[in-house]
């Protein structure tokens, strides 16, 4: 990709993340249960507008296996199968990060 072609679209996503983060700030000082899930081993989790909001009283940061829910994808042989997608989510909700977090069992 153009180097600056790839700037400009980490800048844009980061700034849409920024607002989201926005969001969950406003949710989570009302009270308000809300969840965030990006990929696992994405950099955006250590940005410092994530890292303040993981770092609040209640917020939680679990990772769960995408095949625990039944994410299936195609082989080049043909084959249908679970995939793993290690995936990280971030809530202010211990019952819907036991239920996010969970890990694959090989079977949907």
């Amino acid at each position: 990709m153009d180097p600056g072609k790839r700037k400009k679209l980490i800048t844009q996503t980061t700034l849409h993340l920024q607002f989201c983060f926005e969001l969950y700030e406003w949710e989570h000082a009302a009270g308000r249960v809300w969840l965030h899930e990006h990929p696992d081993r994405a950099w955006s989790w250590k940005l410092d507008f994530v890292q303040a909001l993981l770092k609040k009283p209640g917020v939680i940061r679990v990772t769960g296996a995408q095949c625990g829910f039944g994410l299936t994808s195609v082989d080049f042989d043909g084959i249908e199968g679970l995939v793993l997608k290690p995936t990280g989510w971030a809530t202010n909700s211990q019952r819907v990060a036991d239920r996010v977090g969970v890990a694959c069992t090989n079977s949907s």
